[in-house]
């Protein structure tokens, strides 16, 4: 299952947020009804899927200063954010 945006930032639209009140950007919400759908799709087909890994492919966007120096500069805490 592929869910892909390209010029999208970590800080904003794939923060996963840090609490269940948190807002979620809206690429992590995609991609997790993504990942849900695909499962369930493979499900009604037959298969027992088991989700084993997930794949991060990062862009440089969100540490260059076009994202802004404060989310430049806080790339490393942003990718640390537990989900």
């Amino acid at each position: 299952m592929k869910h892909a945006r390209s010029g999208s930032n970590l800080f904003l639209q794939w923060n996963p947020g840090q609490t269940s009140l948190d807002k979620q950007g809206e690429e992590y919400v995609k991609l997790i009804r993504t990942v849900r759908n695909g499962m369930e799709a493979l499900k009604k087909q037959g298969y027992t899927p088991v989700l084993k890994a997930m794949v991060w492919q990062q862009g440089e966007g969100d540490a260059r200063d076009i994202a802004g120096i404060k989310n430049s500069l806080s790339y490393g805490a942003n990718l640390n954010k537990p989900d």
